[in-house]
């Protein structure tokens, strides 16, 4: 038991060696499928970079988008084999145009949480923002969920990986906005009233749009993105 133990070990950080000397790269495809016969999914079709986390929830995603789809195409029987492909064609068809959008999205948004990472963490505007950004969000959140919330604790209320990017700009937005202003030196500066004003004016119309509702972003873990 003590070698298998010490060979799984060995193994573990050769693989873990391994990975850090590799470069990590983002995958995208113009197109995810030919006709009704071929479908890529998962990392073959919109592999990330790790810095968002998203990446393997992302492939589970696929599964259960396909799934649904082929259930519901399963009532409708095909006479024969031309009429299969066919079938099959609108369902990887329609699969693509369902989750590309999304998978585009987390790609984008995992490498600018790079960036973050890197080089904004330790500047004080930057911080600035983030503690008003969370004075905002414990105050209202019905009207407000940050963009890591809403991917991470997302997916129900059509708050999809596209929708907390589209909403994440105009936030970031509102947020530059009230960290400009000369009054505001902490969070505590912030006129939430203002803040409720802005996100009215600007974020209302957009989760509007979105049919985004922010009140299903929820940390309970027994609550499905989906």
């Amino acid at each position: 038991m003590t070698e298998l133990f010490a060979y799984f070990t060995l193994m573990i950080i050769i693989r873990m060696i391994d990975i850090l000397h590799r470069r990590l790269s983002t995958v995208h495809c113009d197109k995810w499928h030919v006709a009704g016969k071929v479908l890529i999914m998962g990392d073959a079709s919109h592999g990330i970079v790790p810095f968002f986390g998203q990446g393997t929830n992302s492939g589970f995603e696929d599964c259960y988008v396909l799934s649904q789809l082929l259930d519901s195409a399963s009532g409708f029987a095909a006479p024969n084999a031309i009429d299969l492909e066919r079938q099959y064609a609108q369902v990887f068809g329609y699969f693509e145009l369902k989750r590309k959008l999304n998978c585009d999205a987390i790609a984008a948004m995992a490498i600018d949480n790079y960036f973050e990472m890197m080089a904004r963490v330790g500047d004080a505007t930057f911080l600035l923002k983030k503690a008003i950004e969370n004075r905002i969000e414990n105050a209202m959140p019905r009207k407000y969920r940050s963009r890591y919330a809403m991917v991470c604790y997302g997916g129900l209320g059509n708050v999809s990986y596209f929708a907390a990017q589209q909403l994440g700009e105009v936030q970031s937005s509102i947020l530059d906005e009230l960290a400009a202003d000369p009054a505001v030196r902490c969070a505590a500066d912030v006129s939430l009233a203002r803040a409720e004003a802005l996100i009215d004016a600007r974020l209302g119309p957009l989760v509007r749009e979105l049919g985004v509702r922010l009140e299903t972003v929820s940390h309970d873990l027994m609550v499905s993105r989906l």
